[in-house]
């Protein structure tokens, strides 16, 4: 007996974005090759980043 994939359980996802989860703050980065390391990272796994500035570094789309 098979599963059917049209009646498993999966989260739509407003309900996952409500849900608590782990978030990532960097606090005050200096260095930027860091804090786009990190950046990219949680993008590949889905997790929010907050960045607290002051920044030690320019944060613009000429740089991204």
């Amino acid at each position: 007996m098979s599963a059917d994939p049209s009646k498993s359980h999966r989260p739509s996802p407003s309900a996952d974005s409500a849900r608590p989860g782990v978030r990532l703050a960097l606090y005050q980065p200096d260095i930027p090759g860091n804090a786009g390391n990190m950046l990219r990272t949680a993008a590949g796994l889905g997790v929010p980043v907050d960045l607290i500035g002051p920044l030690g570094f320019v944060l613009d789309d000429k740089r991204l």
